[in-house]
């Protein structure tokens, strides 16, 4: 419509008129970017002082998600993960448009000399950096998400823990008041402060209580381990969902 109008009132000088490209801001983090997007190699058309504080607020940005975000072997804490997530989500489009505009830039006689070289070298280090940032960030989430769900079955099996041997009635004999698995290790605890642990496809190991907890005359080594083998095994707490803690 504006091109027709265009031709209609001044006709062929209308041919160098060209469409304005509106920067977008970009916010990650609380950084704040400016991005074109520009088709073709329109780009070199752009105003070199505006185009260039452009593509560095692009690269300052990036900075900070390198500076901010946790490197491959680190270990999430809550207030990384938002980070991570929105990141995940939201940056390939940057990375996109960024590497578009930089390759863009080698068609572009400005881009050669000056402040421009360095800009763009830059910009493709930052960005093969949070790429490889990024490729981590799946694993971190799901060993995050992991540690979190651990951490609450290990609250709850403790509060029962502690709930069942203040239940535990002084009786004499091997009786067992709590016995959870955990990985592949299932324990048992005992009133009188013995406790029998057992690895899959190992024999169990007996620990036991203290002279002073004993009551009485010393129970025998068997009676516990009979005791494992008769405790029924719907009682056993159980370990976390495995869909969820897949990796152990």
């Amino acid at each position: 419509m504006i091109r027709a109008l265009c031709l209609l009132l001044l006709g062929s000088a209308c041919a160098q008129v060209k469409p304005t490209i509106k920067a977008q801001p970009f916010d990650l983090g609380g950084v704040r970017a400016s991005v074109r997007e520009f088709p073709g190699a329109s780009i070199c058309d752009a105003e070199p002082r505006f185009l260039i504080d452009e593509l560095a607020s692009v690269n300052g940005l990036l900075r900070h998600v390198v500076q901010t975000l946790p490197s491959a072997d680190a270990e999430l804490t809550d207030g990384a993960i938002a980070l991570v997530e929105e990141s995940v989500e939201r940056l390939p489009v940057l990375l996109a448009s960024h590497e578009k505009s930089l390759s863009s830039l080698q068609r572009c006689a400005f881009a050669a000399s000056g402040a421009w070289p360095g800009l763009i070298a830059r910009g493709r280090e930052l960005m093969n950096e949070t790429r490889a940032r990024l490729e981590a960030a799946p694993g971190q989430l799901q060993a995050a998400k992991q540690a979190r769900v651990l951490e609450a079955w290990r609250r709850e099996r403790l509060s029962q823990q502690v709930a069942a041997t203040r239940a535990c009635a002084p009786k004499k004999g091997a009786v067992v008041s709590f016995a959870w698995t955990e990985g592949a290790t299932t324990t048992w605890l005992f009133c009188d402060g013995a406790q029998v642990t057992r690895v899959a496809g190992q024999a169990p190991v007996l620990e036991r209580p203290l002279p002073e907890l004993s009551r009485g005359r010393p129970v025998k080594d068997a009676a516990y381990l009979s005791a494992v083998e008769r405790y029924p095994t719907a009682s056993v707490f159980p370990p976390p969902q495995e869909e969820v803690l897949s990796v152990w």
